[in-house]
């Protein structure tokens, strides 16, 4: 990716005529807005809801940036490789209901340190499907809306 560890970069600026790209408050997406492609690192974020439209999480899609919680869409069906690696994610709250209809990049969560630190908010009965995915059981730390006990 281009913009990985180009840490300078506060905000994309696409100009509406561009084919390919959009942006909306200096997050890069494609230009039909169902791809996330890049938050700048630089961008200090508390918390980002991710649009509705968007279906796919490009690769090193939150690479390095400093927002703490990411609410993840119920439409999204693909998270790319390296998504969200070295980043400073605390809560990951993601709505996707059948996890295993959703194609994840083995290496989406990179360095693997956020399975221990991030607290993944999983959706109200998903629970025991996110425990048994091969990627997501590797977190520590869920919270559902309905606890399994």
């Amino acid at each position: 990716n281009a913009f990985c560890n180009v840490k300078s970069i506060k905000s994309f600026s696409v100009s509406e005529s561009n084919q390919y790209f959009s942006s909306i408050d200096g997050i890069l997406y494609s230009k039909d807005m169902t791809t996330l492609k890049r938050v700048p690192e630089a961008k200090t974020l508390h918390s980002y809801k991710i649009p509705e439209r968007v279906t796919k999480i490009g690769a090193y899609a939150f690479c390095g940036c400093t927002v703490e919680c990411v609410e993840i869409p119920s439409g999204v069906i693909e998270i790319g490789s390296r998504a969200f690696d070295f980043n400073q994610i605390n809560e990951l709250h993601i709505n996707i209901k059948d996890i295993m209809k959703c194609t994840i990049a083995d290496d989406a969560f990179g360095d693997e340190k956020i399975f221990n630190t991030c607290v993944l908010y999983v959706p109200s009965g998903a629970y025991y499907i996110y425990i048994r995915h091969p990627i997501f059981s590797k977190f520590r730390n869920y919270l559902a809306e309905d606890p399994p006990f």
